[in-house]
């Protein structure tokens, strides 16, 4: 963990405090699209593409890939508080970096308008939520992440930033950000020998190192 006083603590929202595979995977079972739980290049592509998602369910069986996938994000919008499913403790950790007065955000690829309603309905406690589509770049490109830390008035070298793809990584890095891979989310169902030199096995395992003062 880093040696220093840590005043933002940054994260990915998909894989990272949200577990999005057991959302789209009962969304996909509700939509009677799949009879079965998904497998692990499933749960990997629910952390990074829908529309590769239900090409690779789907593909072979319908013709309009991109009508599929309007229909699916529609359901899904209209339903996020039933098809959003977070990571154990995920809620009470940022509920513990209010108590200790440190900022808080969520930077992720995903659509902004998501990302905002998801923040709303769950009235997460965090002091930035930004999606994709706000700005001209995403992750990998440390945009986002040296945009929010300018928002906050924070130094980037003052800031963590928790995500489970080794874009997050990428970003954290090119921000110079304390950047921690999240080895409970989705990357690993597709790479399961990932490693990374700083890395979190669990949401409670964060909290306890903040309540010994190690975050």
């Amino acid at each position: 963990f880093p040696s220093h006083d840590i005043k933002g603590y940054f994260f990915d929202l998909d894989g990272t405090l949200i577990d999005t595979a057991a959302g789209f995977e009962h969304l996909l079972l509700d939509l009677q699209w799949i009879e079965k739980p998904l497998d692990s290049i499933a749960q990997f592509l629910c952390g990074v593409d829908t529309r590769a998602l239900l090409d690779y369910l789907l593909g072979d069986k319908i013709n309009n890939i991109s009508a599929i996938h309007s229909e699916f994000i529609e359901r899904y919008n209209k339903n996020i508080e039933g098809y959003t499913f977070f990571y154990r403790d995920a809620l009470e950790l940022l509920k513990l970096l209010k108590q200790l007065e440190k900022k808080t955000a969520i930077i992720s690829n995903k659509n902004n308008i998501s990302c905002q309603k998801i923040a709303s309905i769950f009235k997460l406690e965090v002091d930035y939520v930004i999606g994709s589509g706000i700005l001209p770049n995403k992750k990998p490109h440390p945009e986002p992440l040296l945009y929010v830390a300018h928002q906050l008035n924070i130094h980037p070298f003052d800031c963590f930033y928790l995500g489970d793809m080794p874009t997050d990584l990428r970003s954290a890095r090119y921000a110079l950000m304390n950047g921690f891979f999240a080895r409970y989310g989705c990357y690993l169902h597709f790479d399961k020998n990932f490693k990374y030199y700083k890395e979190i096995e669990s949401l409670t395992d964060m909290i306890s190192a903040l309540a010994q003062n190690q975050v």
